[in-house]
């Protein structure tokens, strides 16, 4: 999203631009001063009222773009108080959303990185955040320990994965979880963004009936992400076919066309 889109977004005619144009202009000029004149390592933004501790400004303003400018996770509850999950928490930018959309909203947050995790509890901290919870964990089709791999030179990267294909760099052992089990209420709404994980998950909370107990989803998954020859999009999109899901996706196209080139959709998926 480039610097004109941005600002063309922020004048949508949607409840949230309107109640939140104010601050999210503040914010991003802010950001985007910063980044012109090369400033910001570790550090504490303010990011529309929240104390935001972060990594780098790089990772700050994509997260910054992605959750609170093109509003990717938002959602329309009918009560004031929704049951989130949150799986692949990062440093906490959509936690903080879902706060601010919601401000009673209870959220189940994961973040299998233990840097990133230790940014993501102090955000919760310094925002005095209440109904959340977060745990050092991957979600996965199974409990115990399973390999990671992390550049350690880019904290909070975005494609930190359980698949050594989508990063290169340290290989790290961590705790796993399967999300069936803290699956014991309806859900208002799942957010999955965890790095080519995303099938063994859906299947497992197939398998166990507890996607049925979820209203709303948006995942982002992996088209072509290992091996460019395999396509498995329709074994996914029947699992949530067969729970009773209707679904749109959206995808950032490349022109031309390339067989070679892996593909990262957005599904929005809703209980029929």
């Amino acid at each position: 999203m480039n610097d004109i889109t941005r600002i063309q977004t922020l004048f949508r005619p949607h409840d949230y631009y309107s109640r939140m144009r104010p601050s999210l202009f503040t914010t991003y000029l802010r950001l985007a001063l910063k980044r012109a004149v090369a400033r910001g390592s570790l550090d504490v933004e303010d990011v529309v009222g929240y104390k935001v501790s972060h990594v780098n400004l790089k990772n700050l303003c994509q997260l910054f773009d992605e959750i609170f400018i093109n509003c990717i996770y938002h959602f329309t509850s009918a009560g004031d108080a929704p049951l989130i999950i949150d799986c692949g928490s990062n440093i906490g930018m959509s936690i903080l959303f879902f706060k601010k959309l919601y401000p009673g909203a209870r959220v189940v947050g994961f973040e299998p990185d233990r840097t990133t995790y230790g940014k993501l509890e102090e955000n919760i901290r310094l925002n005095n955040l209440q109904h959340v919870r977060v745990y050092n964990q991957a979600v996965s089709d199974q409990n115990g320990t399973i390999t990671f791999y992390k550049d350690p030179d880019i904290v909070g990267s975005h494609v930190m994965s359980v698949l050594d294909k989508r990063t290169s760099g340290q290989k790290v052992e961590i705790d796993a979880v399967r999300l069936s089990e803290f699956i014991t209420e309806e859900v208002d709404f799942l957010k999955l963004d965890i790095e080519g994980s995303e099938t063994l998950v859906i299947r497992e909370l197939s398998e166990t009936n507890k996607l049925r107990m979820i209203k709303e989803l948006i995942i982002e998954y992996h088209h072509h992400f290992l091996d460019k020859d395999d396509d498995n999009l329709s074994e996914f999109l029947h699992l949530l076919e067969k729970n009773g899901f209707g679904y749109q996706l959206a995808s950032n196209v490349r022109i031309p066309f390339s067989r070679r080139i892996s593909n990262d959709l957005i599904i929005y998926a809703y209980r029929k």
